[in-house]
């Protein structure tokens, strides 16, 4: 969850996701919720900036996301934001509890993502 005017995001919760089955329920709570005004969503890219073959599914889930709920998603370039939430979480933690979950890790890529929109968008 982010907001532009105080350049600011937190992470709210990671959605657990059972193979390809996008979990609508909890998704379409959150959005009723929060009310976004936009949603941004991670677009997998390579470091060359070519587009992963994730990205035609990531597509197809974002142009249903915006249809479903009447709102505007943008698509933001993921590329390495799941490193930097690691290195983010290893970094916040000592030596001995260096280990993080697949949520913890999930919900701080996020951010990642969202932080990154913000920064080039700062009126939204």
């Amino acid at each position: 969850m982010g907001e532009t005017v105080a350049g600011s995001c937190r992470p709210l919760t990671a959605i657990e996701t059972h193979g390809k089955q996008i979990p609508w329920v909890d998704i379409d709570r959150l959005i009723r919720d929060w009310r976004p005004a936009r949603m941004i969503v991670g677009l997998p890219r390579h470091l060359d900036g070519r587009e992963s073959p994730l990205g035609t599914e990531v597509r197809a889930f974002a142009e249903t996301l915006g249809r479903r709920h009447d709102r505007p998603v943008e698509l933001w370039n993921e590329a390495l934001s799941t490193e930097a939430a690691r290195n983010e979480l290893i970094h916040r933690r000592s030596p001995e509890g260096r280990r993080t979950d697949r949520r913890q890790l999930n919900a701080a890529a996020a951010h990642q993502i969202l932080s990154g929109w913000i920064l080039e968008h700062p009126h939204g």
